[in-house]
């Protein structure tokens, strides 16, 4: 199956309405948030990565805790006040070596099972010119 990247952002969009609906119920039931998706805040007109920035927003009012992966860290670094742009280069494409956890990366659920110092699959189309 071929998934184009307008199919790809017509999906988030309609994971984005949802996760809105849900948004209540969340905020009681869920911990933090994690986001992970590679695709370009060039696109940030479209209603889904909007309503992916303003849930972070609300996460951010709540102290929820955010960790972005890729796409991931330009929503979430966006939703606090960064300044993100289309990567004049193109899309970055590589390898995270010798990635090392912290003491409370080591005892986060998420990081079970793997070593304290990893390699990682990265990839994004945009990056943080500035911060505030």
């Amino acid at each position: 199956m071929v998934l184009h990247f307008q199919d790809l952002l017509s999906l988030c969009t309609m994971m984005s309405q949802v996760l809105s609906s849900l948004l209540s119920v969340a905020f009681r039931c869920f911990s933090s948030l994690f986001v992970a998706f590679c695709s370009s805040l060039d696109s940030s007109r479209l209603l889904g990565v909007t309503k992916q920035i303003e849930l972070t927003h609300q996460c951010f009012d709540k102290q929820v805790p955010c960790f972005g992966s890729c796409w991931g860290l330009q929503i979430i670094a966006q939703a606090a006040g960064a300044k993100v742009e289309l990567n004049p280069r193109g899309r970055e494409y590589g390898i995270g070596r010798k990635i090392s956890l912290t003491s409370e990366g080591r005892a986060h659920a998420m990081f079970e099972g793997k070593k304290s110092t990893f390699d990682a699959f990265i990839s994004h189309s945009d990056e943080v010119i500035s911060y505030r």
